[in-house]
């Protein structure tokens, strides 16, 4: 996602084009030839997408998606303070260190689709060359699982969530 630039989007088509990531602060290619593919827009994120491009100060081809204020695509460490204050301070979660990154929400995602559609439709969204991948590393069933904590919190709400961002979030 941190990766995406409006080139990558194609509003038309409703299609992403996943081609690069952001990974340690540094622009490269993903992990695998599978995880280079096309993704289908649905329409909630189709209106997210139009309207976050209103709103965007950067919106050449060639500008990340998700820019800070200099341009330069958001700073994941940011990003994942702004998920653990959100957790913590807005939904009363508290997660273990190195469970509640950014990374909690591909297996919080992978195992939702896992549990509703089964092991080949999530190792096709989380672009997975081999099932057992899949099955072994993001499919929680568990209970007590990711997909469990994002059913018991996010279950009552007949909306997205829009949670506050730290100002300083943007820099």
């Amino acid at each position: 996602m941190l990766g995406l630039r409006w080139e990558d989007v194609d509003l038309a088509t409703r299609t992403i084009h996943v081609r690069r990531q952001i990974y340690r602060r540094e622009v490269t290619t993903p992990k695998t030839q599978k995880s280079l593919r096309d993704r289908h827009i649905i329409e909630e994120l189709y209106r997210a997408l139009m309207l976050h491009r209103q709103m965007a100060h950067y919106t050449l081809p060639t500008d990340y998606v998700f820019a800070c204020s200099t341009g330069a695509p958001v700073d994941p460490d940011r990003l994942r303070e702004t998920l653990q204050h959100v957790l913590q301070e807005q939904l009363h979660i508290v997660l273990p260190p190195r469970e509640d990154g950014l990374h909690l929400l591909r297996h919080t995602s992978g195992s939702l689709i896992y549990q509703l559609k089964g092991p080949k439709e999530a190792q096709e969204a989380l672009g997975h060359g081999d099932v057992q991948t899949t099955l072994r590393v993001y499919a929680h069933t568990r209970e007590g699982s990711a997909a469990e904590v994002l059913r018991d919190v996010f279950g009552g709400f007949d909306r997205p969530l829009a949670p506050t961002l730290a100002p300083e979030f943007a820099n």
